[in-house]
């Protein structure tokens, strides 16, 4: 994947709640697509990926000030949004 060069640390940065919605949302319907299906025919996808996001970026910011944030996205995406294949 590639990572966007603007400042991350910023809430309009690439490491924003929407980005990180994005990014949860094109991963999960290419690699969790039962996941996606049942979420999105239940009326619950943008909340569940917001949630996932939100949480992502949460920890993101808890540890911002020992790392940056795009040393931190690899340590933390596969917590609540990137998570592994079905």
């Amino acid at each position: 994947m590639k990572l966007p060069q603007s400042d991350p640390a910023t809430e309009s940065g690439p490491l924003s709640v929407e980005w990180l919605v994005v990014e949860g949302r094109n991963h999960w319907r290419l690699w969790l697509p039962k996941r996606y299906k049942a979420l999105f025919q239940a009326g619950i996808l943008e909340g569940a990926l917001m949630e996932a996001a939100t949480r992502t970026l949460s920890d993101i910011k808890q540890f911002e000030g020992f790392m940056t944030a795009w040393e931190l996205w690899p340590e933390v995406r596969e917590r609540y949004l990137i998570l592994p294949p079905e």
